[in-house]
């Protein structure tokens, strides 16, 4: 009877394998449900990602290097370097290839010292000694001008896109709505670290992407030629132990350098993906932006706001709401002649600030209209906030914001 009781309680070992493994498999897809888009169901506690990179973002990508490079700015960074965005990222492109080329001759050193030690040659070691300081002092200049270029670029670029965005964004009613509205989240931060974070990273990401294939491609074939056909099997064979001979070192040490910097540029191509669904993700946040702040900027001109006739405010049967849908103000008249003064009084949240807002275009209201002296096309009203806005600079720099204060500017902050 106990028998049968321990057979009927017990699970087959191939069954309770089959249950444990859907156990696990079932708990991973779950996890990778949680984890996001970007996290494929993992096996053993290990993770793989996946980048999802859509065409319609590398079109966005496009546009703003196409207003990046669009920069016309002189002497950005610099004082005496007037050159345009366009000449420096070709120089900053030539200086990385020219790079790679000092890279690989930097590389190959060792084996010369190696020959001229293991043969006692002391011409040869001096030789290889000024060819060694040549190259690495050439290095070190191509290192200070890449990265001279580089900030200059990204200084340039950053330049660019911030008074792009500024322009659109900086306008009459747009800022507030954009604020106000919420469509866009964070909209400070996409124009400062956004916009520094693409522009600090796309000129180095643009140029790995053209040159990184070719490395692959010339070392591949380096690799080949140096190492032979029998590079697969040499490695546990007795006549590749029997050929390692004084005479061969310097290939040897050759072929360790041209199949390590093979490897690293395969790394470097992993990492660039990486860098690259980052800048991407950079622009689409942009771009995105831009596109509101342009249906912003071509809506109409608030219809709910008059030409008064005789320099007075009027408001008639004025209604507010908060953009939630919450009931502020209901039929208001108000007469106010020039030369008035008038205090709303009231608690928090009854609708003073609302007001204002509605008789600056910023709100529009449910219902009524508001009559407010013109000047020039333009409400001549002026509002001044409860609290002081100011950016870091002299005066001239708060006038002026946010164009910059320097010669070129004057005449378009006027």
């Amino acid at each position: 009877m106990s028998g049968h009781n321990s057979k009927k309680d017990s699970v087959p070992q191939s069954d309770a394998s089959s249950n444990s493994l859907n156990s696990n498999t079932a708990r991973n897809e779950q996890t990778s449900k949680t984890a996001g888009p970007h996290v494929l169901p993992s096996y053993g506690g290990m993770q793989s990602n996946q980048f999802n990179i859509k065409f319609g973002d590398i079109g966005k990508l496009y546009k703003v290097i196409s207003i990046s490079l669009s920069s016309k700015e002189k002497g950005v960074a610099t004082e005496g370097l007037s050159l345009g965005i366009i000449p420096i990222s070709i120089l900053l492109f030539l200086g990385f290839i020219a790079g790679e080329f000092v890279a690989y001759f930097v590389g190959l050193v060792p084996s010369d010292f190696y020959l001229s030690l293991v043969g006692v040659d002391k011409k040869l070691f001096d030789k290889t000694m000024l060819k060694s300081a040549f190259l690495v002092l050439l290095s070190a200049v191509l290192v200070a001008v890449n990265n001279l270029f580089s900030g200059i670029v990204q200084a340039k670029s950053r330049l660019s896109l911030s008074s792009y965005t500024q322009n659109i964004y900086i306008k009459k009613h747009t800022l507030n709505k954009l604020v106000l509205e919420k469509k866009i989240d964070n909209p400070d931060q996409r124009i400062t670290q956004d916009i520094d974070k693409l522009s600090a990273s796309f000129m180095r990401v643009i140029s790995q992407i053209f040159i990184s294939p070719v490395l692959v491609v010339y070392y591949s074939v380096r690799t080949w030629k140096i190492t032979g056909r029998h590079t697969f099997k040499a490695p546990t064979s007795n006549d590749f132990i029997k050929s390692v001979l004084p005479r061969k070192s310097r290939r040897i040490l050759q072929s360790s350098f041209i199949s390590m910097y093979l490897i690293f540029t395969f790394t470097t191509i992993l990492s660039t993906a990486r860098d690259f669904a980052d800048i991407v993700g950079f622009a689409a946040r942009i771009t995105s932006m831009w596109d509101e702040l342009d249906k912003l900027n071509n809506d109409s001109e608030p219809d709910w706001i008059r030409r008064s006739d005789n320099d007075d405010i009027d408001i008639v049967g004025l209604s507010v709401a908060t953009p939630t849908g919450a009931g502020l103000i209901s039929n208001l008249n108000l007469h106010i002649n020039k030369g008035e003064n008038l205090i709303i009084t009231g608690k928090n949240g009854s609708g003073k600030t609302s007001l204002l807002r509605v008789l600056n275009g910023i709100w529009r209201p449910t219902s009524g209209y508001v009559s407010v002296p013109f000047e020039n096309g333009e409400p001549e009203v002026i509002f001044l906030p409860q609290r002081p806005y100011l950016v870091y600079g002299t005066l001239r720099d708060q006038i002026l914001y946010p164009y910059i204060s320097n010669g070129a500017d004057i005449d378009q902050g006027k």
